[in-house]
């Protein structure tokens, strides 16, 4: 059995998103394409440190980025990745559901 490169990255994103509230994060910004800042979170019932820390998780690992405007720091999808982790995740289920 060879390991392939789609194999790595694929587990590693799927890790990253095993966490209902990071699918949350990632929803919203795929919505939203002008970016979100983190008082944006503020409005759910989750504090702001642990928003803070998922969106550190998955700005660290790709899947968002972040950019700093007018002293805010704004994150949105990270569309490059987003699109690999969408193609990756297509061929490996697509060619086993029948």
């Amino acid at each position: 059995m060879k390991i392939t490169e789609s194999d790595i990255r694929l587990s590693k994103y799927i890790r990253a998103m095993s966490m209902p509230i990071r699918v949350s994060i990632i929803r919203i910004l795929l919505n939203d394409d002008s970016g979100v800042d983190k008082d944006f979170f503020g409005a759910y019932s989750t504090s702001a440190v642990i928003v803070g820390r998922h969106l550190h998780e998955l700005t660290k690992i790709g899947i968002i980025k972040s950019e700093m405007i007018n002293r805010r720091l704004y994150y949105k999808i990270n569309k490059e990745v987003f699109k690999e982790l969408s193609d990756d995740l297509s061929l490996f289920i697509g060619n086993r559901i029948k």
